[in-house]
């Protein structure tokens, strides 16, 4: 596991002065194998400074998580949509337009694109939208 993927012990209590330092103190030694500022952080560094860090790192992290799965899931849909989209030049190409399952290709790709459609800038361009339509028009 590469070190930046590393999780940070959830452990540390990020409300308190130690619980802030341990934190940054672990990322450090963890997580970004330093330990030369082990010291700086145990006695010199403000605690309210330490607990605001580690505050911060837990909402990347969190924000991280979230797009990734975000990202997981246009992931999937790209593919559906790349199946979709073989099925329709299969179809076309092979000179064979059989009505049901035009309606049914059409209709998966109707559902897939639900989803897309509430998420900004997630959609696939509308141009590729109008030529698949199109795709599935021809077959009406």
């Amino acid at each position: 596991m590469p070190t930046e993927n590393q999780p940070v012990d959830p452990g540390f209590d990020l409300n308190a002065s130690d619980g802030g330092r341990g934190y940054i103190a672990h990322l450090f030694k963890i997580v970004l194998k330093r330990h030369d500022y082990r010291h700086y952080i145990n006695e010199r560094l403000a605690g309210d400074f330490a607990c605001t860090l580690a505050q911060h790192f837990e909402d990347i992290k969190a924000r991280e998580e979230a797009l990734q799965l975000h990202l997981n899931a246009a992931d999937q849909r790209v593919d559906f949509l790349e199946g979709l989209a073989r099925q329709f030049s299969e179809i076309a190409l092979g000179g064979f337009l059989d009505e049901d399952h035009v309606r049914r290709v059409r209709r998966d790709l109707e559902d897939v694109l639900k989803p897309a459609v509430n998420e900004r800038g997630q959609g696939i361009p509308s141009t590729s939208f109008q030529r698949l339509n199109m795709l599935a028009n021809q077959g009406e």
